[in-house]
């Protein structure tokens, strides 16, 4: 278990960088990344109850957290693009509560995510398109 964490944790710089080699730019994560601190910031300075801001925080540590929990029980920890799904799950979950507190914000980071995600998978979909008529071709 103690080895699946300390993978787990290595695991970290690369989605935050580039979302494990999702983006081929490593740019994008870093300024997502700062982005949701930015909401995350915004959200606990609209809260004025301390009870509301220690639920938020525990929410939104306990969803990230969990979103690795099959892999910190599993025999060996194999993290792929698919374990990236309870990371974005938490990313939406920050930007959802965003939208209430600091919506201009909030969706300046939506816009970003989206159009990211669109041309990278749009370049994928090429890649693939290409890589299938050079199969079909030989």
């Amino acid at each position: 278990i103690i080895e699946n964490i300390k993978m787990i944790l290595k695991y970290q710089i690369d989605f935050w960088e580039n979302c494990d080699d999702l983006y081929r730019v490593a740019l994008i994560m870093p300024i997502i990344g700062i982005g949701l601190l930015a909401l995350s910031i915004g959200i606990l300075r609209k809260l004025d109850d301390s009870k509301k801001k220690i639920m938020l925080c525990f929410t939104v540590l306990g969803s990230y957290i969990l979103a690795f929990a099959p892999h910190i029980i599993e025999k060996e920890a194999i993290l792929t693009p698919r374990s990236n799904i309870g990371i974005w799950a938490t990313i939406s979950l920050v930007i959802i509560f965003s939208q209430i507190y600091v919506r201009r914000l909030s969706n300046c980071l939506l816009v970003i995510i989206i159009a990211s995600n669109i041309f990278y998978m749009q370049n994928m979909l090429t890649n693939t398109r290409v890589v299938n008529a050079i199969d079909f071709v030989e």
